[in-house]
């Protein structure tokens, strides 16, 4: 990415907006902002349907499963797998076709689902499991299954103070609502460094002078909510703010969705490349109560590692010169970037 001129505010650049260069593929830097609105949201839980399982052999009752899953098996031997969240048994009754067998009615929010068609590929077979795979009940049909679900609404995300750069401000100027194929925003840390990325998608709705005037815009995007950090990232993004926490273990006892964000923002210190470090960790067992748990404190190793053996860091510290627009000396790699 190439320099820019020195940001002439009273604030810090807290983001990045970085795009494909339609010419080569490389990143291009399009703008630097102040602050976003709107980063830290939850996609909305999927609405809750009623599944029918036909003719499943006796033994269910009537009760709340939770967490389960219905996965579908093809003639050509490939299985399907549908998620269920909150899923209830609300209806054990009979089968008409055959009176031996039930009808399993269940209520649940359908979660993810595999790319599933049916035409090119039925299945023959259905299984109900629970939160440990135990299977519950099968059968040769489910009614409410087989059918399109629409994807979560696009949420609204405002860029604050916007300083577009040159290839954005053309596009924008002519009325062109879109982005390169490829753009993601760039939130730094309090040393300049690529704290993480967040993918926006090709959403610009439209943009007016900022409420931070200076010349700057505000500039309103629709990004997939599954692209956005999620609530619980908000916490874990201010300790990370000044950079990498130095108290050990400050992931424990949060969230499992918290720690998955603490894990995120450790993997995106260390930048691909030879000298990404790797090799024995020794960690303390305190704390580490769970897989999510066991991966951040292999990334809180990785990062200690990677700042006293000078990781390659290569990228943030073009970034860095980017967003301030002057030399500065890089925290990580002890290198003065240009």
């Amino acid at each position: 990415m190439t320099e820019r001129p020195q940001w002439e505010q009273p604030f810090p650049v807290r983001f990045l907006i970085v795009g494909e260069d339609e010419e080569d593929g490389h990143q291009l830097l399009l703008g630097r902002c102040a602050a976003v609105e709107g980063l830290f949201a939850d996609p909305p839980p999927p609405p809750r349907e009623v599944l029918v399982l036909r003719g499943c052999t006796r033994g269910l009752a009537a009760g709340w499963l939770g967490a389960a899953l219905i996965t579908g098996r093809s003639g050509a031997g490939r299985e399907y797998r549908w998620e269920l969240l909150d899923a209830e048994i609300l209806v054990v009754g009979p089968h008409a076709a055959d009176p031996t067998l039930v009808d399993v009615v269940v209520g649940a929010a359908v979660g993810l689902v595999d790319d599933f068609r049916f035409a090119q590929d039925p299945c023959g077979r259905f299984e109900l499991l629970g939160s440990r795979n135990e299977r519950l009940a099968a059968c040769a049909e489910v009614t409410g299954l087989l059918t399109a679900r629409a994807g979560p609404a696009r949420s609204p995300v405002r860029l604050i103070g916007c300083e577009p750069a040159e290839p954005l401000r053309v596009k924008v100027d002519s009325g062109y609502s879109g982005w390169p194929a490829c753009t993601e925003l760039w939130a730094l840390d309090d040393t300049g460094r690529v704290m993480a990325r967040v993918h926006t998608g090709p959403a610009i709705d439209r943009t007016w002078p900022s409420v931070l005037r200076g010349g700057l815009l505000d500039v309103q995007l629709s990004v997939s909510p599954e692209d956005l950090p999620g609530s619980a990232a908000r916490e874990v993004w201010r300790q990370w703010q000044p950079g990498p926490p130095e108290q050990p273990g400050s992931w424990r006892g949060s969230s499992v969705a918290a720690k998955e964000a603490w894990q995120s923002l450790a993997l995106n210190r260390l930048e691909p490349g030879p000298d990404r470090p790797g090799g024995e960790y020794h960690l303390a067992g305190a704390g580490v109560e769970d897989s999510t748990g066991l991966h951040c404190a292999l990334g809180e190793r990785s990062t200690a590692r990677a700042a006293t053996t000078g990781g390659s860091g290569t990228a943030s510290r073009t970034v860095s010169a980017a967003a301030s627009g002057r030399s500065r000396r890089s925290p990580w790699s002890g290198t003065t970037s240009p």
